[in-house]
């Protein structure tokens, strides 16, 4: 399967709970997922104690609104068109590789009240982006740093690529990638399009506004120095933007 480009238009849709992908990770983009079973989002009772493993490498905190993903240190220098992505995907302008199924984050984020929309396309009438939609939240990421566990805005770890500037912290959008009509496999899982920073047309999180993904078009790089070591383990926490105070 060829998933539609940002630049070629976005002809799937977003997943409901009678198509999901099956229970493994597509780590390379040679084949579609096709779907399977599982329990939607809303037939998942919350837990007396709050905090629920949901799936490997996710757990939704019921009490703090919030969904913890497990993830590794990538990259810390070079070029980047993601925040986060898959194993195996796009490490090499990624920060961070998440190791869950996109599915089960997409799901996870559901549980906690959030609503996807859509990413953003391109209109080929009027030859120009279409931005995304889906409600606001907040990435913080986690870690062990001198034996203690710290928490960082996710815009901490990026930059101006031009000007070397901190990255002004925005809401990120819960575009909910998309799904093929033919058979309802789910993009992120294939293309690894977690976090994104462009629009491919196909990201599970994104920005508001329409960054283009070639190379020249570049916006952000990493800011190295607040990066800890390659392999280092972390949390990315996903909030949404009215649960975070001082967000707006």
């Amino acid at each position: 399967m060829v998933w539609p480009l940002f630049l070629c238009g976005c002809a799937a849709t977003r997943p409901t709970g009678e198509a999901a992908p099956p229970a493994r990770r597509a780590t390379t983009p040679t084949t579609p997922i096709a779907p399977d079973e599982e329990t939607p989002p809303s037939e998942v009772a919350e837990p007396v104690g709050k905090r629920l493993e949901y799936a490997p490498g996710v757990v939704i905190d019921f009490a703090q609104r919030q969904v913890e993903v497990a993830a590794e240190v990538a990259l810390r220098e070079g070029l980047l068109e993601l925040l986060a992505c898959s194993p195996r995907t796009k490490e090499h302008e990624s920060i961070l590789v998440a190791l869950p199924r996109p599915w089960h984050i997409y799901q996870a984020l559901g549980l906690v009240g959030l609503t996807p929309g859509h990413p953003a396309a391109w209109d080929p009438k009027h030859k120009r982006g279409v931005p995304p939609t889906g409600d606001e939240l907040t990435i913080s990421i986690t870690y062990q740093r001198d034996g203690e566990r710290v928490e960082v805005d996710a815009w901490d770890w990026l930059q101006a690529l031009r000007t070397g500037e901190p990255a002004p912290p925005r809401p990120w959008i819960f575009t909910g990638s998309l799904t093929s009509p033919r058979d309802g496999s789910f993009a992120a899982d294939y293309d690894g399009n977690v976090i994104s920073l462009v629009a491919f047309g196909t990201e599970l999180l994104g920005l508001a506004e329409v960054f283009s993904p070639d190379n020249d078009q570049l916006w952000l790089c990493p800011r190295t120095e607040r990066i800890p070591p390659l392999g280092t383990s972390c949390t990315l926490i996903f909030r949404p933007l009215d649960q975070t105070p001082g967000a707006r």
